[in-house]
């Protein structure tokens, strides 16, 4: 009986893991459950198992050294970066027992990009998305997100106008056109969810909130994991674009630490 469960499990795993609808709609209930119930109990116990399960999860279903790295990678970068933003006031979460942060952070950090990896990677194995399509698909949306944030957020009058903006646009040129952009944008809209739902829900807020900007922190972040994973595998090329992008977003953070939120 029990083998039987354990394989009805396995096989359920393998169904949401591999179907693209079906791990996009696991991704946002999770999202929201974890978020709602945060947010209600202050409890940081209970998501921080079940955020170390499913990384657990992941990790046994990594098959690349991109998916490894980013489990790793995410999760210390993500609490080393939650602990800093809040201790120097970008932002500030109900509880935080990480020296400021929910312990949940780490492993969540993890789980929210290799959820992204997954997805898009699946996603391209099935359907077949026309370059040009993309393309126009993502001028759409940087002009709806950046006039979002101009005169819904009113970027427009905050002096981070002219940090937010550049620092979205340095990021996507970290990554070559075709899947690595496709997968950058796949990993900035799941993670800006996460963001705008986590601050309409109130298990945190930002006194300085535009989705460029975070959109940005974000992805050079998978930017330093993939590059990470590359140098591992000994397949990193460098470009002038990518290494000029890479030099403009560290001065941008390190300033940030320095002279304050931005």
């Amino acid at each position: 009986m029990l083998q039987n469960m354990a394989g009805k499990l396995k096989t359920i795993e393998e169904n949401v893991l591999n179907n693209t609808k079906q791990f996009t709609v696991f991704c946002i209930i999770n999202i929201v459950a974890i978020l709602v119930y945060y947010s209600f109990t202050k409890d940081e116990l209970l998501p921080v198992f079940y955020l170390s399960m499913l990384w657990f999860v992941f990790w046994k279903n990594s098959t690349t050294t991109e998916e490894k790295t980013m489990l790793v990678g995410a999760s210390l970068i993500g609490i080393f970066h939650e602990i800093l933003g809040a201790n120097l006031g970008w932002f500030t979460y109900t509880t935080g027992m990480a020296f400021g942060a929910p312990t949940w952070i780490m492993p969540g950090y993890g789980v929210i990009f290799w959820a992204s990896y997954n997805l898009w990677t699946h996603f391209e194995e099935h359907h077949h998305l026309k370059e040009k399509l993309f393309s126009k698909t993502f001028i759409i949306g940087t002009a709806v997100l950046i006039t979002f944030d101009l005169f819904v957020l009113n970027l427009l009058n905050s002096p981070s106008i002219f940090i937010a903006i550049p620092s979205y646009l340095a990021a996507f040129s970290l990554f070559q056109r075709g899947k690595e952009r496709h997968l950058a944008v796949a990993t900035g809209a799941m993670t800006l969810f996460d963001e705008l739902a986590g601050e309409m829900i109130g298990a945190w807020s930002h006194p300085i909130f535009f989705s460029t900007s975070l959109m940005a922190a974000y992805l050079f972040a998978l930017w330093i994991f993939l590059t990470a994973a590359k140098i591992i595998k000994k397949e990193k090329t460098w470009r002038t674009k990518e290494l000029a992008a890479a030099t403009f977003l560290t001065v941008l953070f390190v300033g940030k630490i320095v002279f304050g939120n931005m």
